[in-house]
């Protein structure tokens, strides 16, 4: 017990002998401590919310896009082309009849090129034609009014839903429920009254708006039979006019009946999508579930080399 307490004096002595040195050293040890914990503690926080993003769409959802295919110089200059790709009707049908453990589909197709209020307009906005199964499948939610129904799709109805973001640009001061609103297409001018109001999507940014490609809060929903038969399927030019394109659906978002199911589900997927697609590559199939475990792992390694220096070390060599 002696021999600890003399140690502990001559320590004490050495420490008070050499103070300034010894000050030196513990606030360098108290600022690397600190540091470590501060940069762990942002890094969980931003893999936090990117895996809070990546859930908003949906554990036991499979996303299916359309992709727009390279297209040379020499292809796109002269008169104009007609560029045809993505997912069709028919590639949807094969997977609703050949896919097993799909509990429903919901189509999405892109019309539009800019949305108007008498004086007002947002070029912001995107117009999809949706059915109405993409409620359930997604993280959208009503404020007020309602949702497309199956009833809006049986008719053919010029009813629209609106994201937060549109109301807040083409209604500032009124309620947007009964009034009307325009979506142009070039020279094509339709008018749709809108039913109801989304709430405000947490998708507004970060990874879960990579994934979903754009801001939620900006989307403008109409019934998916009603974007087929005022807008057809061929959309505005891209190069300068010079090329038009036909895309029959923009995106498919397919809810799997389990959970465990979805990584079973999403192969036979791919390799339906492979038949028509691998060669154009013009589908992308996005699985957030893998996405979520591929995110849980990098903050796992993340933890690990910030709070253990001789495996960075180790992985370096």
């Amino acid at each position: 017990m002696s021999f600890i307490i003399e140690t502990l004096r001559l320590g004490l002595n050495n420490l008070m002998l050499h103070i300034l040195r010894s000050m030196l050293t513990a606030l360098g040890i108290i600022i690397g401590i600190a540091a470590v914990i501060v940069m762990v503690a942002i890094g969980n926080g931003m893999k936090a919310k990117a895996l809070a993003q990546i859930e908003l769409l949906g554990v036991k959802n499979i996303i299916v896009r359309s992709v727009p295919p390279q297209v040379s110089d020499s292809a796109s200059s002269g008169r104009q082309k007609l560029l045809t790709y993505g997912i069709t009707h028919a590639d949807r049908r094969r997977i609703e009849e050949t896919v097993r453990g799909i509990e429903q589909v919901a189509q999405l197709k892109q019309v539009g090129s800019a949305v108007q209020r008498g004086a007002d307009a947002t070029k912001e906005a995107q117009i999809y034609g949706v059915s109405e199964q993409l409620k359930n499948a997604t993280s959208i939610h009503i404020a007020y009014g309602r949702y497309l129904t199956k009833e809006d799709e049986e008719s053919m109805a010029n009813v629209a839903v609106i994201g937060a973001m549109v109301a807040d640009r083409l209604f500032p001061l009124t309620n947007p429920i009964g009034e009307v609103i325009r979506v142009v297409d070039h020279e094509n001018a339709q008018r749709f009254t809108v039913v109801g109001v989304l709430k405000p999507v947490g998708l507004a940014g970060g990874a879960g708006a990579a994934l979903v490609g754009r801001d939620l809060n900006f989307d403008i929903h109409i019934p998916v039979t009603t974007a087929k038969s005022r807008f057809g399927d061929t959309s505005s030019s891209r190069g300068g006019g010079s090329i038009a394109e036909k895309v029959e659906l923009s995106e498919l978002y397919i809810t799997v009946k389990s959970v465990d199911e979805v990584l079973d589900v999403a192969e036979n997927i791919k390799q339906l999508i492979a038949y028509d697609h691998e060669l154009k590559k013009d589908v992308q199939i996005i699985v957030p579930q893998e996405l979520l475990a591929q995110e849980a792992q990098k903050r796992k390694m993340f933890n690990i080399l910030m709070t253990n220096p001789e495996t960075s070390q180790n992985m370096d060599v």
